[in-house]
């Protein structure tokens, strides 16, 4: 990669799509890892790593990530969720003509008890299993004989959104 020449000229222009592998990254060393081979041989091995023509399409696999490692070094981002909340609170579909909310409803029913794949692979959002407050081993699940017996639920809506919000 550092010597990539045509005669005598660099690359000035590089297109990297889905660096990141998602059998490959896993651990915050495997993510380091690829965030220093990006700095230290691909970068240098442009005509002018500043000024070169540079877009990097991937999904966020995970906090550390390329890709949110790019974000948050302010590197121009553009992210696609296949849906989103419009200025009124309602859903709608990033693309409403290939991905109508019914067609995403259906595609997200298949990651129910999975939807951190989900959230990372249509809702663009980067975590990682570390970052996880609830992990699948802290829910027991245990089928009984229902009878009659009252049933108390709890409802604390949360007034903000973020990791932390309930």
């Amino acid at each position: 990669m550092t010597g990539m020449k045509y005669l005598d000229h660099r690359p000035d222009a590089a297109l990297v799509d889905d660096l990141e592998d998602p059998d490959e990254v896993r651990t915050d060393p495997e993510r380091e890892k690829t965030w220093d081979w990006f700095l230290k041989t691909f970068l240098p091995s442009l005509s002018d790593p500043i000024g070169s023509w540079i877009r990097v399409l991937g999904t966020r696999r995970g906090n550390g990530s390329l890709p949110q490692r790019l974000d948050e070094r302010d590197w121009p981002t553009v992210k696609f969720p296949i849906e989103y909340l419009d200025e009124a609170g309602e859903r709608r579909a990033t693309w409403p003509s290939k991905f109508p909310l019914p067609k995403v409803d259906l595609m997200k029913a298949d990651y129910r008890g999975d939807m951190h794949t989900w959230a990372q692979e249509f809702m663009c959002e980067a975590m990682s299993a570390a970052d996880r407050i609830f992990t699948r081993e802290m829910f027991r699940v245990e089928p009984r004989q229902r009878r009659w017996e009252p049933v108390y639920a709890m409802i604390d809506p949360a007034r903000t959104v973020g990791r932390n919000s309930a």
